[in-house]
């Protein structure tokens, strides 16, 4: 039998967004997808390993989900608003990752493994969100004034307290309807 990490993966997100990550063995995992205890330990080594690698996969999902709403000839005040919406859409329609993202949050609260994943999760969203406005000041749509560092790392965190409110609230997408009144309002005033 060929070991399946994309199956591994997808039942592992299903177990730690129901169960959470101590509620979740990697023997239930392996039973559910038609594996073994010891194949997931040869492959992944511990279940912390195994989490990692679905976050992982989370994020590129999250990648590839606001990507594609992306248009070449969209300007970059357009792009930060596809951004934005394109991460509520994969929230609401993804809430299982969206639930193990924050996992991902509080267990890099006490352990510097998970934290250094997410730290590189941060950097990477901060420089593509500096990347817009860097864009947008060259194309004259935000004021050359603005440190971009910190407006992006403000708009970063806006995005996440958004997507951590929807991903809490029993109907996410009830929750996420006055969302983009509230980011006008944060465009207008981080980016002029």
């Amino acid at each position: 039998m060929v070991f399946d990490r994309r199956k591994v993966v997808k039942t592992s997100i299903a177990l730690f967004s129901r169960k959470g990550f101590m509620g979740t063995s990697l023997q239930e995992i392996a039973d559910q997808c038609g594996a073994t205890q010891s194949n997931l330990i040869y492959h992944y080594k511990s279940k912390a390993n195994l989490f990692k690698e679905t976050v992982g996969y989370i994020v590129q999902n999250n990648h590839d989900i606001v990507v594609r709403a992306m248009r070449k000839e969209d300007d970059a005040r357009t792009r930060i608003e596809k951004h934005f919406k394109g991460n509520l859409s994969w929230c609401v329609a993804h809430k299982d990752e969206a639930q193990i993202v924050l996992l991902l949050y509080y267990f890099c609260t006490f352990d510097p493994v998970f934290s250094e994943v997410y730290q590189k999760i941060l950097k990477a969203a901060i420089n593509r969100l500096e990347e817009y406005i860097l864009a947008g000041q060259r194309e004259g749509l935000f004021s050359n004034d603005i440190d971009t560092r910190i407006a992006a790392s403000i708009l970063q965190d806006s995005l996440m307290g958004a997507l951590v409110n929807v991903v809490a609230h029993p109907n996410p997408a009830e929750a996420s309807k006055s969302l983009n009144q509230k980011w006008k309002v944060l465009f207008q005033t981080v980016l002029g």
